[in-house]
């Protein structure tokens, strides 16, 4: 009854005084100590109350004990994470961070109700908080953390969004291409840039490949170069079918001949992504707008005859024609 009242106050926009809710919530908590935890436990709704007192920071307080006195189980854990980021205040994002960086041994179970709870927090420090995920230079973040491939997924959609509606942002994360990067950040950038389905962010994302990578071209790179390159059309009278379609992407193609010349770190990479190209035009055509020779001003030859040694050496992936 006590937190069925409080709940009530809370959605009718009443505020709750920190001193007169926690009042009220410490006999829930301690039957909740005398009696244990069980399904129909209000502990869970309590915690989600905590966070909304005002002033929040004794309520986040109490959150903290309470959370570290008793044990909760994951599934339960995720639906405070989105109380405490919609608390309207910045005591909630300090407790999101601390967790991701407390609790590596459980994070990947919760990381994707996490990353949805910052990501939809109106709390200016949220956005920092998430960018700190593929950002190594934030002095506050959460580090570098381990996500598995569906929550990097869903993590790089909610980072393209807020980029999407924030031009701002775009700057920033074209510049981290150019940073060192562990895998992990890398990994998770690739698929910010790939989602940001520009020429532009393509241009930026070509620094991302690596020779001395275990991956050397990300996979969601290489999977938006094909979509530039190769335009989907959907088939005439069949919407479940399309056909490819070549499409000139001029800048991609003589970055990619600069990066081979001149970049040795990336030069295997940067001729297996140029081979590929000479493959899909082999297969789908060429654009009439795009030249043969990625960059005709360079002066030198296309396909390249010889290597630096002087052996014979066609590009990584591709073939000479």
């Amino acid at each position: 009854m006590r937190v069925e009242l409080l709940e009530s106050l809370l959605f009718s926009g009443v505020p709750l005084p920190a001193d007169s809710a926690t009042a009220i919530l410490a006999p829930v908590t301690a039957e909740v100590r005398s009696h244990g935890t069980h399904n129909n436990s209000p502990l869970k709704r309590l915690l989600c109350i905590l966070p909304y007192v005002s002033p929040s920071a004794p309520g986040i307080a109490q959150f903290r004990e309470v959370l570290s006195e008793f044990r909760v189980p994951l599934h339960d854990q995720r639906d405070l994470f989105m109380a405490l980021g919609q608390c309207g205040s910045d005591e909630g994002i300090s407790f999101l961070r601390d967790f991701a960086r407390q609790s590596a041994a459980t994070f990947e179970h919760v990381a994707k109700e996490w990353v949805d709870a910052v990501a939809a927090s109106p709390q200016p420090t949220a956005r920092p908080l998430l960018l700190s995920c593929i950002d190594p230079t934030g002095s506050d973040g959460v580090g570098e953390l381990d996500f598995p491939d569906y929550v990097a997924d869903f993590l790089a959609s909610r980072l393209s969004d807020l980029t999407r509606a924030d031009s701002s942002l775009v700057e920033r994360i074209l510049q981290l291409t150019t940073q060192p990067l562990s895998l992990k950040r890398r990994h998770v950038l690739a698929k910010v840039i790939a989602r940001l389905d520009s020429p532009q962010s393509l241009l930026a994302g070509l620094n991302l490949i690596d020779d001395q990578s275990p991956q050397s071209i990300p996979y969601d790179l290489w999977k938006a170069i094909e979509s530039l390159f190769l335009e989907k059309r959907p088939y005439e009278g069949n919407s479940q079918s399309y056909t490819l379609v070549p499409r000139a992407a001029n800048d991609i193609r003589k970055r990619l001949f600069e990066i081979a010349e001149n970049d040795s770190r990336r030069t295997r990479s940067a001729y297996s992504l140029l081979g590929q190209i000479e493959e899909w035009r082999l297969e789908y055509g060429r654009p009439s707008s795009e030249p043969r020779h990625p960059a005709y001003d360079s002066g030198k030859p296309w396909p390249p005859s010889s290597s630096k040694d002087g052996q014979s050496q066609p590009p990584p992936g591709g073939q000479i024609v």
